[in-house]
């Protein structure tokens, strides 16, 4: 079982040691000079030395080649452990880039489910209750000084959106003197909706847009942030499983997990994304649908899960009621929903 970290009761944010300049200049020196530029030999040489026993193959000089030393070297550390001797190879290495990446693609398709209800109901809240253009009333948001930044950042959207010929938004621009707030929600990034929501002042449109996910407020724009971050991480492919998250997110008291787990991330789109309504069509559960792909990636590659640091007991939480709605139940190479007429086979 992974450990449940002592702030099961609110997320966090992690320590940056350095704090980064606000603008950069042209003219640039270096602290120090003694970093070299490597070969492909010298990534041979250096893996070896690391004690991959097949860094020279064939195999691992063509992924070595075509992927930087430097995200490979990134999963070094996990077959660190003596145990892990006999396999310390290159191509455990891959297996374990492997995996992490197909994991990344399934967070990143349900997030993608996740942002589509997220604007969908967001903006039709604020429209209905407040009008068309309601993220253009700075009355709408409690703190001020982050609508101003909203509106800097917006700006840049909407400029973007003018030089699309023929596109809708552009279209709308012209007409009303800006995008509609449901068509503005679908050009903004995830980590900018989060914001605008956290400082949403309605409470009745903050909670109806919370209640379509099942949580409290409070708990969607804590997740969100985590959220947001992930998917940013995903979106360049960079090492996500066997490290902890930079914005730890609040526990749900029902489920003995470790929040500062990537695999969190998972648990927590399978508690928004999940549905008491079924209609036989996988597409509309997207919560069973994201737990039937975790089952097959994590079944199909348990070791290979086990070095990447997800705790042991994932088959159980992944297939628990409180997660998904149903009570899910794995028979052979088999995921079904109890109760229900829907099951998929997996290869």
């Amino acid at each position: 079982m992974g450990r449940i970290n002592d702030n099961r009761g609110g997320g966090s944010h992690r320590k940056v040691d350095v704090k980064p300049p606000s603008a950069l200049s042209r003219d640039f020196t270096p602290i120090n000079n003694n970093l070299l530029p490597m070969s492909l030999d010298d990534m041979v040489d250096k893996a070896l030395s690391a004690g991959f026993k097949d860094a020279d193959s064939q195999p691992a000089r063509f992924l070595l080649g075509r992927v930087s030393f430097q995200h490979i070297s990134e999963y070094f550390p996990l077959l660190e452990n003596e145990s892990y001797n006999a396999i310390r190879y290159i191509k455990t290495i891959n297996s374990l880039m492997t995996v992490d990446r197909k994991f990344q693609l399934i967070l990143l398709e349900f997030i993608g489910m996740f942002e589509l209800q997220l604007r969908s109901r967001y903006s039709r809240d604020m429209a209905l209750k407040y009008g068309p253009f309601a993220h253009r009333k700075p009355k709408l948001f409690k703190d001020q000084n982050y609508y101003d930044d909203f509106l800097k950042r917006y700006a840049q959207i909407q400029r973007a959106a003018r030089q699309r010929t023929g596109s809708r938004a552009k279209r709308d621009i012209v007409r009303f003197g800006d995008m509609p707030i449901w068509e503005a929600v679908e050009e903004m990034p995830l980590g900018m909706i989060s914001k605008l929501y956290s400082n949403t002042k309605s409470r009745s449109v903050r909670e109806s847009v919370a209640n379509s996910f099942g949580v409290d407020p409070d708990i969607l724009s804590n997740w969100m942030r985590t959220i947001s971050v992930t998917r940013n991480r995903c979106a360049h492919f960079g090492k996500l499983l066997g490290e902890k998250l930079p914005i730890m997110p609040k526990c749900m008291p029902e489920i003995e997990a470790d929040n500062e787990a990537p695999f969190y991330v998972a648990l927590m789109l399978l508690r928004l994304l999940r549905t008491n309504t079924f209609f036989h069509d996988f597409t509309l559960a997207p919560s069973i649908a994201m737990a039937m792909q975790l089952i097959h990636l994590f079944d199909s590659n348990r070791k290979t899960v086990h070095i990447l640091l997800v705790q042991d007991d994932w088959e159980s939480i992944i297939c628990s009621k409180s997660l998904t709605g149903v009570e899910l139940e794995i028979n052979g190479r088999t995921v079904a929903a109890k109760g229900e007429v829907l099951a998929a086979k997996y290869d």
